[in-house]
């Protein structure tokens, strides 16, 4: 059966490269 210690990783990695990815949309907005 799948780890769900690999499956949370996978979600943890996945919402940080969202996040990066809006941070740097936001960064030539100068919005902080």
């Amino acid at each position: 059966p799948p780890d769900p210690y690999d499956e949370w990783l996978d979600g943890v990695s996945d919402a940080l490269a969202s996040g990066l990815r809006q941070l740097r949309d936001l960064r030539p907005l100068r919005h902080f």
